[in-house]
C-alpha cells in the first residue's frame, strides 16, 4: 500500500485497529483529532513513558493532524485534505460527518476517486442506525453473548476480547482493500466508493458456526454446553495436578483414541462426545481424575508419544517468552522516545514494521497542511492562534 494516503478520523478501538493494520501495510494514515484531543485512549492507563500503552499500539505509525472541526476554516482545511487522500476512514454516528461538511456525498464531489468507509454499531440505515452502543451492547444485539449466559447457573459472562469491535476493523480492511483492487482494475470507469460496516453485523461472522447450526434447527445454542463451548469431553479443559489448565481438543476418533492410549485410559471411542458430568458419566470422571493425577510435565511427556491437538493454557507472559513465537517474529519493538525499553507492536509476515511511534497531539499539522495545502508557517501560526488548528 506505499503511496496510499488514509484519512482516518476514527478513536477508540474499532477505526483505529483497522487503520493499525493499513499503516502495517504500508499506507500513510493520516490522524485527525479534535484540538482537545478527542481520542480517550490517549489518557487510558497503564502509561509507558508518559503515553497509554493502548494508545500508543493502535496508533503507532500514524500521523496526528490536530483541526476543530466546529469551526468553518477547520472544516475547509479537513475537507482539502479530503481531496488528496485515497482512503478516509470515520466512526460517528450517521449524520456527524455530514455536519462538518466531511460526508460521503460531499467528498465525492472533490474527490471522484474516495474510497470512504464509515464503521458504526448499527449501519447507515434501519431503526437502530442512531442509537448509542459499545462491543457490549453490540454481541447482546446480535445474539452472541446469549451463549455466555447460564439463566441456569446464573452465570454472565462478558468475552474479554471485543467481538464486535474487533471484527469491524478486519471487515473495514477487506472492504477498504477490495475497493482499491476495483480501482487499480476499472481505473477511470471507477467511481468514488461507499462502505457501511456495522458491528453488529460483523460480529456475526464470528459465529457462523453456532449460527448455521440454529439456521438449520431454530435452537438457540446453549452456553457452556455445545460441542465446542465444553459440552463434550474430548473437547474441554481440564486442571492438572501442578494448577495448569489443559486445553484438549481431541474431536476426531483417531485423536481420541491417542488420548486413551496416552493416559492408559479404559475408555471407548463413544465416549469421546459424552457430556462432562461427574455425577452421571464415569467416562468424565475417569478422564478428569486422570489429569488431576498429573504434573503438566507428565502429561507433555505421555503426550509427546501421540499426535494430539492440545495445549497448556498460558498468560500473555508466558506466550510472548514461548520459543515458538519468537521463531515467528511477530512482535516488534519500536523505539517510543523515553527513557524505557522499547514498546512491543504486533505484525503478522505479510504485514511491514512501522518506523515512528504514535504521534503526540498535532505532532504533524505543520507537516501535512505544507504538504498537501501548502501553506507557510506564519498562516498555520495564526490558524493555531484563532484555535483553528493545533500544532507543535
Amino acid at each position: 500500500m506505499d503511496g496510499i494516503k488514509v484519512l482516518d478520523f476514527t478513536r477508540l478501538l474499532p477505526g483505529p485497529l483497522a487503520t493499525y493494520i493499513l499503516a502495517h501495510l504500508g499506507a500513510e494514515v493520516i490522524k485527525i483529532e479534535d484540538t482537545g484531543g478527542s481520542d480517550f485512549t490517549r489518557y487510558s492507563p497503564p502509561f509507558v513513558d508518559g503515553k497509554s500503552a493502548v494508545f500508543s499500539f493502535l496508533n503507532a505509525g500514524k500521523k496526528s493532524v490536530s483541526i476543530n472541526l466546529k469551526t468553518e476554516k477547520g472544516k475547509q482545511i479537513a475537507l482539502e485534505l479530503a481531496k488528496k487522500v485515497d482512503v478516509i476512514v470515520e466512526g460517528f454516528r450517521p449524520g456527524v460527518m455530514k455536519k462538518f461538511g466531511l460526508d460521503f456525498d460531499s467528498v465525492k464531489i472533490l474527490n471522484k476517486k474516495i474510497i470512504y468507509c464509515s464503521i458504526t454499531g448499527y449501519g447507515q440505515t434501519g431503526n437502530l442506525a442512531f442509537k448509542s452502543g459499545h462491543d457490549l451492547n453490540y454481541i447482546s444485539f446480535s445474539g452472541i453473548e446469549r451463549m455466555f449466559i447460564s439463566d441456569e447457573k446464573g452465570i454472565a459472562v462478558i468475552p474479554q476480547v471485543q467481538i464486535a469491535d474487533i471484527s469491524s476493523s478486519l471487515f473495514a480492511v477487506i472492504a477498504i482493500l477490495h475497493a482499491l483492487f476495483e480501482r487499480e482494475r476499472y481505473k477511470e470507469n471507477f467511481s468514488a466508493k461507499f462502505i457501511d460496516i456495522s458491528m453488529v453485523e460483523t460480529s456475526l461472522f464470528f459465529a457462523v458456526e453456532s449460527l448455521s447450526k440454529f439456521f438449520a434447527t431454530g435452537i438457540q445454542p446453549k452456553p457452556f454446553g455445545e460441542i465446542l463451548t465444553g459440552g463434550v469431553i474430548c473437547y474441554n479443559i481440564y486442571r492438572t495436578r501442578d494448577g495448569k489448565w489443559l486445553s484438549l481438543g481431541a474431536l476426531e476418533p483417531k485423536f481420541w483414541e491417542n488420548v486413551v492410549k496416552a493416559l492408559g485410559l479404559d475408555l471407548l471411542p463413544s465416549d469421546a462426545m459424552t457430556k462432562p458430568d461427574e455425577k452421571e458419566n464415569p467416562a468424565y470422571k475417569k478422564l478428569k481424575d486422570k489429569i488431576a493425577s498429573m504434573t503438566s510435565s507428565e502429561i507433555e511427556e505421555a503426550f509427546s508419544k501421540y499426535d494430539i491437538p492440545y495445549e497448556f493454557v498460558r498468560g500473555y507472559d508466558e506466550m510472548v517468552e514461548d520459543p515458538h513465537i519468537k521463531q515467528r517474529n511477530i512482535f516488534y519493538e519500536i523505539d517510543m522516545g523515553g527513557e524505557g525499553k522499547g514498546f512491543k507492536l504486533l505484525k503478522l509476515g505479510f504485514m511491514k514494521k512501522v518506523r515512528n511511534p504514535a504521534p503526540e497531539l498535532g505532532e504533524h499539522t505543520r507537516e501535512i497542511l505544507k504538504r498537501e495545502l501548502s501553506l507557510e508557517d506564519k498562516e498555520i501560526d495564526e490558524l493555531k492562534k484563532e484555535g483553528v488548528i493545533f500544532a507543535l
